[in-house]
């Protein structure tokens, strides 16, 4: 009972598969883009994109387990 409920809510995400896929690389891509930004208001430019491409390679490419 539990399973078919959640296969229900999700299949309609899921049958749109172009759709998902393109919504989470713009996803993806914005979050990458915003880091930089972000942390630049709070340490110096060269220290935030140090830490965001440090960031970016260890949790958006490479994909460490934790």
């Amino acid at each position: 009972m539990l399973i078919s409920c959640a296969i229900a809510k999700i299949l309609p995400v899921v049958k749109k598969q172009h759709l998902l896929l393109c919504t989470l690389l713009i996803c993806n891509a914005a979050a990458m883009e915003a880091l930089p930004i972000f942390l630049d208001g709070l340490i110096t430019a060269w220290g935030a994109i140090l830490i965001s491409v440090t960031l970016i390679l260890l949790f958006g490419e490479v994909r460490i387990r934790l």
